[in-house]
């Protein structure tokens, strides 16, 4: 299994390179780490960002160097980010197949889990724990999180 893993990190290796000369580094780190609080550095940053993108296939960066990896290393055609998305560091996706963000605006620390659709112009409180569809122009909140009131 570990020669399985090794073979694998040798094909991300292009990605820790883009990695390494990101203007990006600080909200990538965020994402990588989001759900585990103990960041690392070194070799260990490289071995987490390769097992990362193994699983997710999900790398937050921009320019003529990804459009180029893209060709070899595709990302699910179910997982979908509108380019006008603002979003900072801590999102965790469980997976990065059938999921669409299409928002306006996401804070810190996002998890998203695979199925679950958040319905246009809803609004997603902090600390909400979506486990089902939101409804079209609501406003949802807590843990499981309810309809509050229509936006």
């Amino acid at each position: 299994m570990r020669m399985l893993y090794f073979i694998v990190q040798l094909l991300f290796l292009p990605y820790v390179i883009l990695f390494l000369f990101s203007n990006n580094k600080s909200v990538i780190n965020q994402d990588l780490y989001a759900r585990i609080r103990v960041m690392h550095t070194g070799f260990k940053l490289g071995y987490d960002l390769t097992l990362e993108l193994f699983i997710s296939r999900y790398f937050r960066t921009w320019g003529l160097f990804l459009k180029l990896l893209r060709i070899f290393y595709t990302k699910h055609p179910t997982f979908i980010i509108d380019t006008c998305l603002e979003f900072v560091g801590g999102v965790h996706l469980a997976h990065s197949y059938a999921t669409i963000l299409n928002a306006i605006k996401i804070g810190n620390n996002l998890y998203i889990n695979h199925l679950v659709t958040i319905g246009d112009n809803a609004i997603v409180v902090a600390g909400a724990v979506v486990v089902k569809d939101v409804p079209v122009n609501m406003l949802v909140a807590g843990n499981a999180a309810r309809i509050i009131k229509s936006t």
